[in-house]
């Protein structure tokens, strides 16, 4: 069975940079005749954007429920879709996340179900303010709900992650790296596999304030059922406004037994504080 290059596993929180200042406090200066989202509603920007394999170490707007809805596309030889949502909360004390996701519907080779479930926490150690770099850890359970028709295994999953990032210039310039162990149930047998994970991404701003371009480099090693796999992916993300990101991206196969390529797209909002 195909499977999808993504799986939500991977798309929790994993997205482009926001559209802000090199702070972390400010959307960029839109232009003159532009009210600010701030000043029109009092939301904050999103953290969410692309569904990057890289996940920034930064965290969402405190007291905040943050919504991103993604839909992943293989293309060429294998029809099959994804329709990951993740939510997003952090607390006021600006270093705890918890995350709740659904892989949504998913459609593979030929079947439609829904996915599986995903729990997470994201705890930011570090602040680049006083470290030069942005330090997290974050930790992943999956709740087995998607049926063996679309991939589902029937076990709990985990995984965890060590997410770097920086600004690297005050322009916006900016860098995030990712090391992981997924520690996954296979499927139609005993035992469980530990998978590793290493990715590397930078994205910049685009003058004018509204858009921003990202690249990414991704490996994931072989398990049983399952080759080596490395993509790369280039994507723009759009803001609307600070706290309304819609962006799109293709990703790239340079090493296994996945599809080609695959298109990415996703969608960010600050839904209502807590």
């Amino acid at each position: 069975m195909a499977v999808l290059i993504l799986p939500t596993l991977l798309f929790l929180g994993h997205a482009l940079r926001p559209i802000q200042s090199p702070t972390g406090a400010k959307p960029f200066v839109q232009t003159p005749t532009t009210p600010t989202p701030e000043a029109d509603t009092g939301k904050p920007p999103v953290s969410g954007g692309t569904p990057t394999v890289t996940d920034a170490a930064e965290l969402s707007a405190p007291g905040w429920i943050e919504f991103d809805p993604g839909v992943l596309k293989d293309l060429v030889s294998d029809p099959n879709t994804g329709t990951p949502v993740t939510f997003k909360y952090t607390t006021h004390n600006k270093r705890l996340q918890y995350l709740f996701a659904s892989d949504g519907l998913l459609t593979q080779d030929g079947t439609t179900a829904i996915g599986d479930t995903y729990l997470g926490a994201h705890y930011l150690f570090r602040t680049q303010d006083r470290g030069g770099y942005d330090v997290a850890l974050k930790g992943i359970t999956k709740i087995p709900t998607a049926p063996d028709s679309v991939g589902g295994t029937g076990k709990v999953d985990g995984s965890g992650f060590l997410l770097v990032s920086r600004d690297i210039t005050k322009w916006g310039f900016h860098e995030d790296m990712n090391a992981g162990l997924l520690y996954l149930g296979n499927g139609g047998a005993s035992g469980w596999s530990t998978q590793g994970l290493l990715s590397y991404s930078t994205t910049a701003p685009i003058p004018g304030g509204r858009w921003q371009y990202t690249n990414e480099l991704a490996y994931l090693s072989g398990i049983p059922g399952q080759d080596t796999r490395v993509t790369t992916m280039h994507g723009f993300a759009y803001a609307r406004h600070s706290y309304e990101v819609y962006s799109a991206a293709l990703q790239v196969r340079l090493r296994g037994d996945i599809p080609k390529y695959q298109i990415l797209l996703a969608a960010s909002f600050n839904l209502a504080r807590l």
